[in-house]
């Protein structure tokens, strides 16, 4: 049975205050959620924080280095990384 990764898991941890003062969270990657052949889902844990309050986020995998992300709605580069100006979206 094959199985697709299709979100991160991830925790969001201790808060914090950045250099404005605003509260923030930290967030932590602590695996991945796949789909599987059949439709169902599975959670695959690689660590569990300290702290652990029992809930996860998913969030759709970022692009890792070098990639580009696929951002719905925005027009694709052709070959040669020209784009076409009936493309443009406006």
């Amino acid at each position: 049975m094959a199985m697709k990764k299709t979100h991160d898991a991830v925790y969001a941890g201790e808060k914090y205050n950045d250099r404005e003062g605003n509260e923030k969270a930290r967030y932590i990657n602590v695996g991945s959620l796949m789909a599987r052949d059949d439709g169902s889902m599975t959670l695959k844990l690689e660590s569990l924080p300290i702290g652990f309050n029992g809930w996860i986020n998913f969030y759709e995998p970022k692009p890792k280095d070098g990639e580009q992300p696929q951002r719905a709605g925005r027009p694709q580069r052709q070959a040669g990384g020209e784009m076409k100006d009936d493309d443009i979206p406006f």
